[in-house]
């Protein structure tokens, strides 16, 4: 198996809906990806772009979030770059 796969460069993390039986209480619902395990000729060019742009945050040390990056980080860093560019 490969290495990648086992310890990727970062994660993006998506939350998701939450499930009807935590409503009334305290839950955590998300999902974590690889990036980079993702063939970028089965998802759309918008989607191969927010999905490098995961794996460059997570690979920044200095500028980047860490190994876990947000969906919301990669919608703020796409929309800023809709607004400046």
């Amino acid at each position: 198996m490969s290495n990648k796969l086992l310890a990727p460069d970062g994660w993006l993390v998506l939350g998701l809906p939450w499930p009807e039986q935590t409503r009334d209480g305290w839950g955590e619902c998300a999902v974590a990806i690889a990036p980079t395990m993702i063939p970028r000729d089965l998802v759309s060019k918008s989607a191969g772009i927010a999905l490098d742009l995961a794996t460059g945050l997570a690979r920044d040390p200095k500028d980047g979030p860490g190994k876990a990056v947000f969906s919301s980080d990669v919608t703020l860093v796409l929309r800023a770059m809709t607004v400046l560019g």
